[in-house]
């Protein structure tokens, strides 16, 4: 028990030292270089960011950065597996993180299954997904693939999504045109909301924290996502995070 405290501690700080580094990031391959230990100590051996949707709906399927297996990704493209593949068409109706090995063998069409199955004669036995839906309507996804069965523990779960995350955001940073743009700023009280929520409070205890109500949190919670310019409340914990507007 002892062993696992320190290993999910240490993870954490690992995770959270490669993201308050990412933002001195200037390349995609520098940025594939940093991540590269926090997602192998994590357990996984590859990991990439791929354009799904264009802004205008249309599907690209691109690969942008990471460190993805060639032999498997031409097999995949050779065989047309994009068409056929359940991840892809549950990314765009999804915000929430797909593992491989949750899926496969449910309710699946047999091409679907025929995916994971060559994936696993590959070697990959099993996969992290993370959508991005970004405000233009682009979406793209975060992938880490691993050769055991991802496991269970909450915390590595949440260090997995985290770093995920936070992968994909500075991948589009470093791949979208740089536009002359203000200085992000948030208020104290959203400031103080999203800290709260960093440390994984739910809007009913940080209104009981700061004495305003639930409803007001959440109105908060929301003006700083659209501020920071994501969709999901992680995203914006992460961004607050790189924008030095909160604490790690």
């Amino acid at each position: 028990m002892a062993k696992t405290l320190a290993l999910q501690g240490a993870i954490e700080h690992l995770v959270f030292d490669t993201i308050e580094s990412a933002h001195e990031v200037a390349s995609a391959q520098s940025l594939t270089d940093l991540f590269a230990p926090a997602c192998g100590r994590l357990g996984y051996s590859h990991f990439a960011t791929f354009s799904v949707l264009s802004p205008r709906g249309r599907i690209v399927g691109d690969y942008e950065a990471g460190v993805s297996d060639p032999v498997w990704r031409d097999h995949y493209l050779a065989q047309d597996h994009f068409q056929r593949d359940a991840i892809v068409r549950l990314i765009p109706t999804t915000t929430e993180a797909i593992v491989w090995s949750e899926l496969a063998g449910g309710s699946l069409a047999a091409p679907e299954q025929l995916v994971f199955n060559e994936a696993r004669e590959f070697g990959h036995r099993d996969g992290f997904v993370l959508p991005q839906h970004y405000l233009d309507g682009a979406i793209a996804t975060t992938i880490l693939i691993a050769h055991q069965r991802i496991e269970r523990d909450l915390k590595l779960r949440v260090a997995t999504h985290i770093l995920a995350t936070y992968f994909s955001i500075a991948v589009r940073r470093l791949m979208v045109p740089a536009v002359a743009v203000n200085p992000v700023t948030l208020s104290r009280r959203q400031r103080e909301c999203l800290q709260w929520v960093r440390a994984g409070k739910s809007d009913w205890d940080i209104g009981e924290i700061l004495a305003i109500s639930e409803h007001t949190v959440s109105e908060h919670i929301e003006a700083a996502r659209k501020k920071l310019g994501v969709r999901t409340r992680t995203q914006a914990v992460i961004e607050a995070i790189a924008h030095g507007l909160i604490s790690l």
